[in-house]
């Protein structure tokens, strides 16, 4: 193996995340060179460029035979503090032989170097910088290669929909964050005690989004993110309720700016816990599994939509079913519509302290005051009309049939042509 290496003409890399594709296009090439004659572990390899060994995984060997020429050759390394596989792709050439101290000083910068694909990502929420569901999500697109922050209101603001609080100065906190970890009268914005990659603001989610985007990723990137993902929220945000959502809206508001952007829910788990509480098999971290499949399929096909990993001014929203333990990564993903039908339909009460939900929700239970709940399921109240919506590739349908659903959002409120002509045939009098 020492012999040959002088011979190669060039060391170049390429990353992948398909463990499996790596494993065909080294058995490609091999069948290419037509190499039989002698064989090494990868291990011997690593050893011989100076890498370390103690950072693979269980790898079949491989072959190679300087003295037969050929086009190229994939030697696969797997490194597991970016959960990659290197393709270390060897080429011979007549014309000239590198030395073997510029291979090893290649091979240097190789085995620390970040994933091909690795992008900027901001994740923000409406449940606030500490849940379970952001956090997974976090730690889960970071070990696929990508730089992430988190920049997340500070405390619960579900259902605060599109709301920016224009105009309206971040003042220090008057309560503890949601969790505790920060306490009233720390500042208004910050960021996590351990985590100086996990931003909290005191507002929207929204502006918690508008701050990833404006400020806390320019300061980590010197420029704007690639991705902005909001959520994964607690409870899924189909059909009307999208409206009122913080979750939908915050990714709304990075379309508007120019930049893809993707919400995401969960049906299960469909409460609130904090991150600290999370351990590993948790449901959050398949649900995270989930989107950061979707966000990697988004990257592999770049080429598609020009070259950009959604259209300006389109964006998704991504719903997740409810699933038994383990089967997360079996579940089929299907194209949907926002449609009507929705998981949760918002109304108003004279008295939250008599709402089932209020009381279960709000901790230590709801005030003897008025405002507004939802009805999720049961006798609907009375007065309340409920749009039909049977359409089987409605979002809150797909995901009742076990599907994750995924809808592509505009961002404006344009409707179709067709309510759009109907809507003119009326009004043809009035309006041109």
């Amino acid at each position: 193996m020492r012999d040959s290496l002088p011979k190669l003409a060039r060391f170049s890399t390429v990353i992948t995340t398909e463990c499996s594709a790596c494993l065909r296009a080294s058995r490609v090439a091999r069948r290419k060179a037509g190499m039989c004659s002698k064989r090494f572990w990868l291990k011997n390899l690593l050893h011989d460029l100076r890498l370390p060994t103690s950072s693979l995984w269980m790898m079949p060997p491989r072959t190679y035979d300087g003295s037969i020429p050929f086009a190229s050759l994939s030697i696969e390394y797997a490194h597991k503090a970016h959960q990659k596989n290197i393709i270390f792709t060897i080429r011979r050439s007549p014309m000239h032989a590198p030395s073997l101290s510029a291979i090893l000083g290649l091979s240097v910068a190789l085995a620390i170097a970040a994933p091909a694909q690795a992008m900027n990502i901001v994740v923000t929420n409406d449940d606030g910088f500490e849940a379970s569901l952001i956090h997974a999500l976090y730690q889960r697109l970071k070990a696929a290669g990508h730089s992430v922050i988190i920049s997340a209101p500070a405390t619960d603001n579900s259902g605060r929909g599109g709301a920016l609080d224009f105009l309206r100065p971040v003042t220090n906190l008057a309560k503890d964050s949601r969790a505790g970890s920060v306490k009233t009268g720390a500042p208004g914005i910050g960021t996590l005690p351990a985590d100086p990659d996990v931003y909290y603001i005191d507002s929207t989610p929204v502006a918690s989004a508008l701050y990833g985007i404006d400020v806390a990723g320019p300061k980590k990137w010197g420029k704007a993110p690639d991705l902005v993902v909001s959520g994964i929220n607690y409870g899924n945000n189909t059909g009307l309720i999208n409206n009122g959502s913080g979750t939908v809206n915050a990714a709304l508001i990075a379309i508007n700016r120019g930049i893809p952007a993707i919400a995401t829910s969960a049906e299960k788990p469909g409460s609130y816990r904090s991150f600290d509480k999370l351990v590993a098999g948790d449901v959050e971290y398949e649900n995270a599994d989930i989107v950061v499949r979707l966000v990697n399929e988004l990257d592999k096909q770049k080429s598609i939509a020009g070259g950009k990993l959604l259209p300006d001014g389109i964006g998704l929203n991504v719903n997740m079913p409810k699933f038994a333990t383990g089967a997360g990564a079996t579940l089929p993903f299907k194209f949907s519509k926002v449609g009507i039908a929705s998981g949760a339909v918002p109304y108003f009460v004279p008295d939250l302290s008599k709402d089932a939900l209020a009381n279960g929700y709000i901790p230590g239970g709801a005030p003897p005051l008025p405002g507004v709940t939802l009805y999720i399921s049961g006798t609907p109240p009375a007065n309340m009309s409920l749009l039909t919506d049977t359409d089987p590739s409605s979002e809150q349908n797909v995901v009742k049939s076990g599907a994750v659903a995924i809808s592509v959002l505009s961002v404006n409120h344009q409707a179709d042509r067709a309510p759009e002509a109907a809507i003119r045939l009326k009004l043809n009098k009035l309006a041109k």
